[in-house]
């Protein structure tokens, strides 16, 4: 029992050495894949600012509005920041 314990734990502490090894995805290829999710998921910017703002509001359709701007300059920012990525994903 002993021994198989020793062994379990020898090859736990050696499979969490070789781990971020084997399930490392390279440089290029992880920002392209960032670019991407930047411009995938850049529409929620303008949903996620306008639920904020309105509850940081005194006056929903106020709030509604604020948010609703702050959101569309978030996803155009997003956006262009994730195609810059997808753009000069070969270069370091």
């Amino acid at each position: 029992m002993k021994r198989a314990l020793a062994t379990a734990m020898v090859f736990a502490f050696v499979l969490s050495l070789s781990t971020p090894v084997v399930f490392a995805l390279p440089a290029p290829i992880l920002k392209l894949k960032t670019g991407f999710m930047d411009v995938l998921t850049s529409p929620l910017e303008i949903k996620n600012s306008a639920v904020d703002e309105v509850k940081a509001s005194h006056y929903n359709p106020l709030g509604l509005v604020g948010g609703i701007l702050k959101g569309s300059f978030y996803m155009v920012k997003k956006s262009v920041l994730g195609v810059k990525e997808i753009v000069t994903f070969p270069m370091k």
